[in-house]
């Protein structure tokens, strides 16, 4: 086992069952995404709302292709998130990292990193589809309740990361 620059054990974390399937709902997701942005774009008019103010109308307007930038934005976060989860040693934890908890702390991490990643395509999934029913007069704003959407699945994860018990300090 080798040591980083900060004295934390570097370990080849093998992913579980679980984790290939959170990782495979991730790429679905992105799939989903992108089929959905192709579809609206050309099943909307030529232009789209693009800004949407604090009571969800939609106070700025562009050409229909902004439909992929949000998809393309998606893709970004998700390659980028996915390489810095190559090192989970280089992650700030709630507990010291010890040779001990090192395993267990950066498997919670890596499943962290997997649901926040499908937390932030399913609220760009929603931004778009939200934003295409207001593209083609369904609906006049976003929904009131989004918001509250957003932040559960942004915190979720972040509660589940800071308030789940590590197993192996309960014996």
């Amino acid at each position: 086992m080798s040591i980083n620059e900060n004295g934390r054990p570097v370990l080849d974390i093998q992913p579980t069952k679980a984790d290939k399937a959170l990782e495979a709902a991730g790429i679905a997701m992105l799939l989903l995404l992108w089929a959905f942005c192709f579809y609206s774009y050309y099943n909307t008019q030529d232009i789209v709302p693009v800004h949407f103010g604090a009571d969800g109308k939609p106070d700025g307007y562009g050409d229909a292709r902004t439909v992929f930038l949000m998809p393309v934005v998606a893709v970004l976060l998700f390659i980028f998130m996915s390489l810095a989860a190559r090192h989970p040693e280089n992650f700030n934890y709630t507990v010291t990292i010890t040779p001990q908890n090192a395993e267990r702390q950066y498997s919670k991490m890596l499943r962290f990193m997997k649901c926040i990643k499908i937390g932030i395509v399913m609220i760009i999934l929603l931004i778009e589809f939200f934003s295409f029913n207001v593209a083609i007069g369904k609906s006049d704003r976003l929904p009131q309740w989004i918001l509250f959407v957003v932040f559960v699945l942004i915190f979720t994860p972040v509660l589940y990361l800071v308030i789940k018990p590590d197993q192996q300090n309960k014996a």
